[in-house]
């Protein structure tokens, strides 16, 4: 079964119809696609560092990604879901709250292999790992890590 997000929970340009093919992407030997996914998925995802309803649903997908041992430039991957962690909860729309909170729930649910990652041999998903595991759990900000 291929990875899909439903109609019913789009991006920030509506529904996503090829999500299966970004994940395939991320996991490129050419670093320049990596690279491209990678800023598709923010911009489809965390447009202008908004949430929309595709992104607590594909958070757990791109967890998966990270357990490969295979998985080129984790780090990457580690550091987009940093970003999302950092979200600011200023917004009083009270569906909005929800949103963050479900995002912020779906990337807690990665929490093991996040510290599976803060070992990794690679340093950069070493370090992304470790400042992912801060922001979620202990309430830190990257920049004052």
């Amino acid at each position: 079964m291929k990875p899909t997000i439903p109609r019913s929970k789009p991006g920030a340009y509506g529904p996503i119809v090829h999500f299966d093919r970004l994940l395939f992407s991320l996991q490129s030997d050419d670093q320049r696609d990596r690279q491209e996914t990678l800023e598709a998925l923010s911009n489809i995802l965390f447009h202008q560092r908004t949430f929309y309803p595709a992104t607590p649903v594909a958070i757990p997908f791109l967890i998966h990604l990270l357990d490969k041992p295979d998985l080129p430039n984790k780090g990457g991957l580690l550091y987009f879901l940093c970003d999302l962690a950092e979200i600011n909860n200023a917004d009083e729309d009270p569906a909005y709250q929800e949103l963050i909170t479900q995002t912020l729930a779906a990337l807690r649910q990665g929490r093991v292999i996040f510290e599976q990652l803060a070992d990794d041999a690679d340093p950069r998903a070493q370090r992304a790992a470790k400042e992912l595991l801060y922001v979620l759990f202990e309430g830190g900000k990257v920049d004052s890590f």
